[in-house]
């Protein structure tokens, strides 16, 4: 909304009173002697002397003829007011100087009362248009720069940004969460704040969630489990194991929790380790970025759980949805299930999704549809289903042929996936008639066997171990 906390005609005229006081009062005893020099000579003359304002009444005294000043005077007083008029001359200068000096830290104090004011100086195009900025690409020449103009402003935690080729705040709005979204290193803006609009600038106000001094210390933590993180990756590893590596590190080491501190920025991941789905998709676009992978942040809404935030992650040209959130199956199914292996405890089926499985209960937010053109996600090459043979477009024999294969090599748990949601449920009739229980008796020589089944309906994946 507009926001009249600073008027521009009342600026002005406060500007232009302040500068009119401040020369009346530089060099005022000079010029009193002045004004008594000409006051004398206006009495002995008769003559009207304009362009010094309303006289006071000691003044006025002396143009009565009481200030008892001779005709023989003058002549002395004449030279004296011609040095007082160079003295006056020279303070005037002084005064302008001054004057403007303290116009230009006004300025950088109160933009909006000065529109002259320098704009923040933008970083170059190469910064971004080289790294892993999906949203900035997406933007025209002129929208790109105001992009620029407003991360170097936030990033030097600048409390006015002036945009002079900008006076519409919606369409700064959009901007200003493009940046954001793109960002995730800033973590002290939120996009609060006001602004003050005029007929042919708009001035940002940010609110910033921190100081600079706390800001710095947050970033040497960020800097320190960033470090962690890239120790886990291996000099040989392919992007898709970068990738699994950042999934793995956000949801395998952070707990979803609502109304968690800075749950909407990296800080509540990567420090804290308690979140939202915001803390934890911008926790891995931060540490992809960190090694040059496109990662995009994306929000709108998921179905029956209302707001929701993810990523589409550029491997190797080819982009896949990621939802780190997910992934964390405390998340994903509600609850930690009871006895899981450790090695079931993350869902990496929500790793690389494409459009048809991540949009069966995703809806992305309309406002970012119509901001930008988000990539088609199409390909299933990347699923982590279908990487290690366990996708299966039917429950056919072929699925209970690769259990028992993998029963007789001793492992005790498995994970499979389907084309259909008739198809995962004809799977877990079966395993309802304990057709797996047999075949691990059979498999393991035991006498006695529990098993257990975690089905989930939207990725059509079953998983299930045996106690």
């Amino acid at each position: 909304m507009y926001d009249d906390r600073y008027d521009y005609d009342d600026a002005y005229e406060e500007r232009y009173e302040r500068r009119r006081r401040r020369r009346r009062g530089s060099g005022i005893f000079r010029l009193l002697i002045l004004l008594l020099i000409l006051g004398a000579c206006i009495y002995k003359r008769d003559a009207l002397v304009t362009g010094f304002g309303t006289l006071s009444e000691g003044v006025r005294s002396l143009l009565s003829g009481e200030s008892g000043l001779l005709p023989e005077d003058l002549p002395s007083l004449n030279a004296l007011k011609e040095q007082m008029t160079a003295a006056q001359t020279e303070d005037a200068a002084e005064a302008e100087h001054a004057d403007d000096a303290a116009e230009t830290q006004a300025a950088a104090e109160s933009p909006a009362a000065d529109e002259s004011r320098e704009e923040t100086a933008a970083p170059g195009t190469d910064v971004l248009s080289s790294g892993p900025y999906y949203y900035y690409r997406q933007m025209n020449d002129t929208d790109q720069e105001i992009y620029r103009q407003l991360y170097a402003g936030v990033m030097e935690m600048q409390e006015d940004i002036t945009f002079s080729t900008l006076t519409d705040y919606d369409h700064l709005f959009r901007i200003e969460s493009l940046v954001i979204a793109d960002h995730p290193e800033i973590f002290w803006y939120e996009g609060a704040g006001t602004y003050t609009q005029y007929t042919t600038r708009l001035v940002l106000h940010p609110e910033y969630t921190m100081s600079a001094e706390e800001r710095k210390i947050r970033e040497e933590k960020i800097a320190a489990a960033a470090e962690e993180f890239k120790s886990r990756i291996g000099a040989n590893e392919t992007t898709y194991e970068k990738v699994a590596t950042a999934f793995n590190f956000i949801a395998g080491n952070c707990k979803y929790v609502e109304g968690a501190p800075d749950d909407q920025n990296i800080c509540s991941s990567l420090i804290w380790h308690e979140s939202v789905c915001a803390g934890y998709s911008r926790g891995v676009q931060y540490l992809l970025q960190q090694l040059g992978i496109e990662c995009l942040y994306v929000w709108g809404t998921i179905t029956e759980r209302g707001d929701h935030a993810w990523n589409i992650i550029n491997i190797d040209g080819t982009y896949y949805h990621s939802d780190p959130t997910f992934g964390d199956r405390s998340f994903s199914d509600g609850t930690e299930v009871e006895n899981m292996p450790e090695a079931l405890a993350m869902e990496y089926g929500y790793l690389c999704m494409n459009d048809e499985e991540a949009l069966r209960d995703r809806v992305i937010s309309a406002e970012l549809a119509g901001w930008v053109s988000l990539p088609a996600c199409d390909s299933t090459e990347m699923s982590y289903y279908h990487r290690h043979g366990w996708y299966y477009p039917e429950a056919s024999d072929a699925v209970w042929e690769e259990l028992s294969h993998e029963l007789g090599e001793g492992q005790r748990f498995f994970r499979v996936q389907f084309g259909s949601e008739e198809a995962m449920q004809e799977f877990i009739d079966g395993l309802s008639d304990n057709r797996y229980a047999k075949m691990a008796l059979e498999k393991l020589s035991l006498t006695e066997v529990r098993t257990y089944t975690s089905p989930n309906s939207t990725l059509r994946v079953v998983v299930g171990w045996i106690a």
